[in-house]
């Protein structure tokens, strides 16, 4: 009887224990939880914030090079219909020259994506 008395008080003993001094502990580590996933929606609307970013400034480099194209398919249409008088104006001459030179650098750093490549340092 002495036994089965000591074991009653003993279990009285831990769980009182275990609610007065465990069961806090758990209940703060609920609400650490739950602040922590706080900062992950935070995070999450940065990623979306960049994300969108991202492709602002890529669909804007896009619309640029679809720009550069119609300009060269414009000018390439019109001297194909005419390839020798086309050729022989000065102006024409004088442009296509340009065009194969200065303007290519041009579409060659938006092809290159430069703006790109500085939108994926931001995302690392």
């Amino acid at each position: 009887v002495v036994q089965i008395m000591k074991y009653h008080i003993t279990l009285v003993v831990n769980v009182s224990f275990f609610f007065t001094y465990i069961c806090p502990l758990a209940e703060a580590e609920v609400y650490t939880s739950i602040a922590d996933l706080g900062q992950l929606l935070y995070t999450d609307r940065e990623v979306l914030k960049v994300l969108n970013t991202y492709l602002a400034v890529e669909e804007e480099r896009l619309r640029n090079l679809r720009w550069l194209k119609d300009q060269y398919e414009k000018l390439y249409t019109v001297a194909m219909q005419d390839e020798e008088s086309f050729l022989t104006n000065p102006v024409n001459a004088f442009l296509l020259v340009k065009r194969l030179s200065e303007d290519w650098e041009t579409a060659g750093r938006i092809i290159e994506a430069e703006i790109s490549r500085g939108n994926l340092k931001i995302m690392k």
